[in-house]
């Protein structure tokens, strides 16, 4: 592994990418600590828990690290990164609005047929 440079110019998406596919932690631990904060704050405009937030941008930053023999140089990693973080947070809260309606349908169920055995 190569030695960490004095600095790193995090908006240089062809030398940060490149760097990634080459395997440099110490790359995507510069990555991780610019966006981390920043991906939280923009995934709360969707959800509002923040372990869920966490959570999101931390499968994220584990899915760049797992992807990143596959990036492309043209790709602007600040979008990639934003648009996974969009797509997850909307697909949770799909997922979470799935599950509420199972419940809320349920629940009216049984008032119902509570409501029924009253009369």
């Amino acid at each position: 592994m190569q030695q960490p440079p004095i600095y790193l110019d995090i908006n240089n998406n062809k030398s940060i990418i490149n760097a990634l596919k080459a395997g440099e932690e110490y790359v995507f631990d510069a990555v991780y600590r610019y966006y981390f904060r920043r991906l939280c704050a923009f995934c709360s405009q969707y959800v509002s828990e923040q372990e869920e937030i966490e959570e999101i941008v931390q499968d994220t930053m584990m899915w760049l690290w797992e992807n990143r023999c596959s990036l492309m140089e043209e790709l602007t990693l600040k979008t990639l990164l934003f648009t996974i973080v969009k797509n997850k947070a909307l697909r949770r809260l799909q997922k979470n609005s799935r599950k509420n309606s199972t419940i809320l349908t349920f629940i009216w169920k049984m008032s119902c047929s509570a409501f029924m055995r009253m009369l």
